[in-house]
């Protein structure tokens, strides 16, 4: 057995021990929603800052 399935496995086990919620209503769908789209907002404007500052560095090695 492949390392990838035991560590796939001991993920399953451990996920399988938390408690779920109980309630789950309207705010909390919304909170988690609001939640996620920060983050992916947060996660582009990190790779668009990462990609402009590697393209910067790559112009000024051009015309150094």
């Amino acid at each position: 057995m492949s390392k990838l399935h035991v560590t796939g496995m001991w993920c399953v086990l451990l996920l399988s021990l938390i408690p779920s919620a109980e309630a789950f209503d309207g705010g909390d769908a919304v909170a988690l929603l609001i939640g996620v789209m920060i983050s992916v907002v947060g996660f582009c404007a990190c790779l668009g800052w990462y990609s402009v500052d590697v393209a910067t560095l790559y112009f000024l090695e051009i015309f150094i």
